[in-house]
């Protein structure tokens, strides 16, 4: 009891705007209890951080960790930046825009590097947004990512929570990739994460509620082993393939945060399990500050806005990336990319490629910087520094990224005058995944129907030439033809399993592209085009479901047609077992 009496007093000399942490001796057995102390809006400066190397309790990955919060308290180190971005002595006119953001993170300004100029202001109202701060080393020869990340993140929901939510895409069987957690902590406590039976979500335990408003910090350290595979035929969707290395999935993930949502648990962390065809990234808008260390030879591309690139006394590079507002970060590398890019009224559009594939590559670049320029001219102005293009081991698919696609390498080879519909298709996604996104399980035709459709509207606006009814109505000869090959009762759509991913696009790409064509040529051009702009600028950052594209059509689209096509992009993928 002397022991607790003087651990009280202490507390009383803490100033009441710093974070307590009171240590009790309750039995023999040590049992500790801690708070985790979330920061608050209140503006009152951080207590001074700790410096030092503390080390912090090493998690045993396994499918059902042992559910216990905390081991030991270890001094917060100083966030990841290479340099730094000055944090004191703000001046006294700025220091109410950043009083409500999370300690130890650069203000707001630093992510306006991610942005073209004059877009600025996007992030006048964004002080809540969770902040990553991710520090990896690549070593190829071991086929091997470290890294260590800082995430900084605000519980903005009306209740509070008893753990955070992260995702381990990479750890999805099929990928034949492994994260394995090495150290975690909350607020400066090591906790230990609790894993899903596939070990691609991982609970973190919080010792006292955070409640709404309050910021919490976890840090991680972490490495991602990854397959390499010689076939260029191959579909890799985080690994290594001949020269190429991708990795859009190479840090631990924030689940979104939806409570009453499908896919949610109780505290409304989306933890659904990924079926097979689906997209596997949903998140919430974040701002990133990357760097990563590799092998000299290596052209390295990020998803983001480049600031700064640096050989070590070791000869390795080191190179960083800051973002505005995105939905995630993409590393990729080879050894025999080259680049090319355009400018598009100040959006540097790059294409990564190898030599062989230029020609291909050039023209694919010049579609992508042509569909840049209409969607922002019609629907709503991209406001990001950079849009990449690389050649990726995906064989001839492809995905889109925040600020970035890839375009699987036999594309290029096998198919090539055949680029520009996946083009135009994958830059669309940048206003209907980025700007408007959506849950990729339970609604994937709500952006996969609309950017299905983009190359056929874009094209019917720029080439007096293109009939864009001609596509729908083949469209709908495929999905009649696709019919014939089901017995069941049920609509073909609605059959689960898949049969196959002509199966799954069917239904989630070319179905609701047709009902959307139909809408667009009952309503004309301008109500059409009317009613995406409105969906895209009352929505941007959001999370949407398909009631959202159905409330902006529902002036000027019968009932019925209505009622069909929000049948469809509700039309879930999950499986129904």
């Amino acid at each position: 009891m002397p022991i607790l009496r003087r651990v009280l007093r202490a507390c009383h000399t803490i100033p009441g705007w710093g974070v307590r942490s009171i240590v009790a001796l309750v039995t023999a057995s040590a049992c500790v209890l801690v708070d985790t102390a979330p920061w608050d809006e209140s503006g009152a400066a951080p207590p001074e951080v700790m410096q030092g190397s503390p080390g912090l309790a090493t998690i045993a990955l396994s499918p059902t960790p042992t559910q216990v919060v905390v081991a030991t308290k270890r001094p917060t180190p100083e966030p990841l930046f290479a340099e730094g971005v000055p944090t004191k002595d703000v001046p006294t006119k700025v220091a109410e825009e950043t009083s409500r953001e999370p300690a130890g993170f650069p203000p707001l300004a630093t992510y306006a590097q991610g942005l073209r100029p004059g877009f600025e202001s996007i992030l006048a109202d964004q002080s809540h947004l969770t902040r990553y701060d991710l520090s990896v080393e690549l070593f190829p020869e071991r086929r091997t990512l470290e890294g260590k990340a800082v995430v900084a993140l605000r519980n903005n929901s009306e209740d509070a929570w008893s753990s955070i939510v992260f995702r381990l895409p990479t750890n999805r069987p099929p990928l034949g990739s492994r994260m394995h957690l090495d150290k975690v902590a909350i607020n400066g406590f090591a906790v230990q994460p609790v894993l899903s039976a596939t070990s691609t979500v991982a609970t973190l335990p919080l010792a006292s509620p955070l409640v709404k408003g309050h910021w919490a910090r976890v840090e991680f350290s972490w490495r991602l082993n990854y397959v390499q595979l010689a076939d260029e035929n191959a579909y890799v969707r985080n690994g290594a393939n001949l020269d190429m290395i991708n990795l859009p999935h190479f840090y631990p993930e924030l689940a979104v945060n939806a409570p009453g949502a499908t896919g949610t648990n109780a505290e409304g962390w989306w933890i659904q399990e990924i079926p097979s065809y689906t997209d596997m990234r949903f998140h919430d808008i974040a701002l990133m500050s990357v760097a990563a260390t590799t092998p000299s030879d290596l052209v390295v591309v990020g998803s983001g806005t480049p600031v700064q690139e640096e050989t070590l006394d070791d000869g390795r590079m080191r190179r960083q990336w800051v973002t505005g507002p995105v939905r995630g970060f993409v590393l990729q590398a080879s050894p025999l990319y080259q680049v090319s890019s355009r400018n598009v009224a100040g959006v540097q559009v790059q294409s990564f490629h190898h030599a062989a594939d230029a020609p291909v590559a050039l023209r694919a670049l010049d579609q992508a910087a042509q569909a840049l320029s209409f969607f922002s001219e019609v629907w709503t102005s991209y406001p990001y520094t950079h849009l990449t293009i690389v050649s990726s081991p995906l064989g001839e698919t492809a995905m889109e990224y925040s600020n970035l696609i890839q375009i699987g390498v036999m594309r290029y080879r096998a198919d090539p005058w055949n680029t520009a519909f996946v083009v135009t298709h994958e830059v669309a996604h940048q206003w209907i995944y980025l700007l408007v996104h959506n849950d990729p399980v339970h609604h994937p035709g709500l952006d996969e129907g609309l950017a299905e459709l983009a190359y056929v509207y874009m094209t019917e606006a720029v080439d007096p030439n293109f009939y864009g009814l001609w596509y729908i109505a083949e469209w709908q000869r495929l999905n009649q033809e696709l019919e014939g090959r089901f017995a069941e009762d049920a609509p073909w759509w609605l059959t689960r399993p898949y049969h196959d991913f002509d199966h799954y696009h069917a239904t989630h790409y070319r179905r609701p592209a047709v009902l959307l064509g139909q809408i667009w040529s009952d309503i004309g051009d301008e109500a059409f085009t009317a009613g995406l702009r409105n969906y895209i600028e009352l929505n941007r950052f959001g999370i949407v479901t398909p009631a959202h594209l159905i409330d902006v059509f529902r002036e000027s689209v019968p009932a019925d047609r209505l009622a069909e096509l929000e049948e469809s992009i509700r039309t879930s993928a999950a499986p129904t077992n």
